[in-house]
């Protein structure tokens, strides 16, 4: 194989990892915010976090703004604003030195 067919493959099992683990932590933000309302087990917070820390944040903050789950709890926020920072942080460490200097 070539390098850019390396590349392609590549590319489509990082889109495939991110379109399903952003739909199972939408689906655990569902699932917890049912059970919330049944009175029934919840989803750890733990468990939240970790699939949200792994891949799955956008799909967890639109599950918060689609239930409107998980919103009032300030601790619970705090640790989904550093998950972001994080991942922005990260992101810029790995693609920024990859973009040629614009000048």
């Amino acid at each position: 194989m070539t390098a850019s067919l390396y590349w392609l493959a590549f590319c489509v099992s990082v889109t495939i990892y991110v379109i399903c683990i952003n739909l199972l932590t939408f689906t655990l933000f569902a699932l917890d915010k049912k059970r919330a309302i049944d009175g029934a087990w919840r989803v750890p917070e733990r468990r939240l976090l970790f699939w949200a820390a792994v891949g799955g944040l956008p799909g967890a903050k639109f599950a918060q703004r689609v239930y409107k789950h998980k919103t009032s709890k300030r601790k619970f926020t705090a640790r989904m604003d550093r998950i972001s920072r994080a991942h922005t942080i990260i992101l810029a460490l790995v693609w920024l030195p990859a973009v040629p200097m614009a000048f």
